[in-house]
């Protein structure tokens, strides 16, 4: 009996480079998520210092001190509120990365049974046809012992 041959394995091994991008994608969108996660934390840190050094002025305090620590406090909310709204973009990044991984997951699984359902027959087929050789054998044994004792 000829090798098992899988007619659509270039679809399989395809399917399988289009989920390996889809996982490299997921994991450079999940990168990108926590860079900007560290940028917010680092915003929010710095914002915290800057409330902290602010509150923590004393004596003869001048009008454009104040008014240097609040730009400042502003130019951090600015920069918070534009890492967040990067943050939201990032999140639906990953979701769609992650979305499309499972798909080109599931279209792999597909053909992989499709594949393993193949094989099967292909063991069936070759289990009967095996059982065939080997009856047709001991049809022949039987047939020559038979010659044999027809002939004594």
């Amino acid at each position: 009996m000829k090798r098992f041959q899988f007619r659509l394995e270039g679809l399989l091994r395809l399917r399988k480079v289009q989920e390996d991008a889809a996982l490299r994608a997921l994991r450079e969108c999940n990168r990108e998520l926590l860079e900007v996660d560290a940028a917010l934390a680092a915003l929010a840190a710095e914002r915290a210092a800057e409330v902290t050094a602010l509150r923590g002025l004393e004596g003869a305090v001048s009008m454009a001190m104040v008014l240097a620590h609040r730009s400042h406090l502003n130019t951090l909310n600015r920069r918070s509120a534009e890492r967040a709204e990067e943050r939201v973009r990032a999140s639906q990044a990953v979701e769609a990365a992650r979305r499309a991984a499972e798909k080109a997951a599931r279209e792999r699984a597909i053909v992989e049974r499709l594949r393993e359902r193949r094989y099967a027959e292909y063991l069936e087929v070759a289990r009967r046809e095996e059982q065939a050789a080997l009856d047709e054998v001991g049809r022949n044994r039987h047939r020559a012992k038979e010659r044999e004792r027809a002939a004594r």
